[in-house]
């Protein structure tokens, strides 16, 4: 009878043993693909803010900071033209418009103007088009069609412009968004030189 009662009790344990050791393999394999899912959340944001960045000049480019989590960061990049055009330099008649609110965590994309805007803001290719803080937070502000989300889970975001045109895009993401001692979390940044055009 008492060998029965240690078998038991032994195999009770080896029991437990292994259901902690699959619970804390689980919970292991459900971070590290969260983390996964962060860093190709994070590399699809920063390419796409570099890849407009890639085709504008420092003239080209308005920023907004953001100064309270409720106050969003703003940037309007003005894009040349892919293809060359003989006898000068010709910009698209749209901005590209990224803004992001630290509360909320989401990045948005959006193109302006969509259609018929009224904030005063004139887009056209002869000149570049450089907006004020009010009409950053306008763009920001305006909803249209165009909006579409990059990120959900962005908790924290930098675009910083140096005298001598390079500009570095720094993005940190987390799961949950707004926990600042989240396990999973992602950070990455990217550099690149503006065109050099007047």
């Amino acid at each position: 009878m008492l060998e029965l009662v240690v078998a038991v009790t032994v195999g009770f344990a080896l029991t437990l043993m292994a259901m902690d050791w699959f619970t804390r393999g689980g919970k292991l394999a459900q971070l590290l693909s969260t983390r996964c899912a962060l860093q190709q959340e994070a590399l699809v944001v920063c390419n796409q803010i570099c890849a407009d960045l890639a085709r504008t000049s420092k003239s080209g480019l308005s920023l907004r900071d953001s100064a309270t989590a409720t106050d969003p960061l703003v940037l309007a990049i003005h894009r040349l033209f892919d293809a060359p055009y003989p006898g000068g330099v010709f910009r698209e008649s749209q901005l590209q418009v990224y803004h992001w609110r630290p509360a909320e965590a989401t990045l948005w994309r959006k193109t302006y103007p969509p259609a018929n805007p009224d904030l005063g803001i004139s887009v056209v290719s002869n000149a570049w088009c450089v907006c004020s803080p009010g009409q950053l937070l306008a763009l920001a502000s305006q909803p249209n069609g165009s909006a579409r989300k990059l990120c959900s889970r962005l908790s924290w975001l930098l675009v910083s412009l140096d005298p001598g045109g390079v500009v570095t895009v720094q993005v940190r993401l987390l799961d949950p968004p707004l926990d600042p001692k989240a396990r999973a979390r992602c950070e990455t940044s990217r550099s690149l030189y503006l065109r050099n055009h007047p």
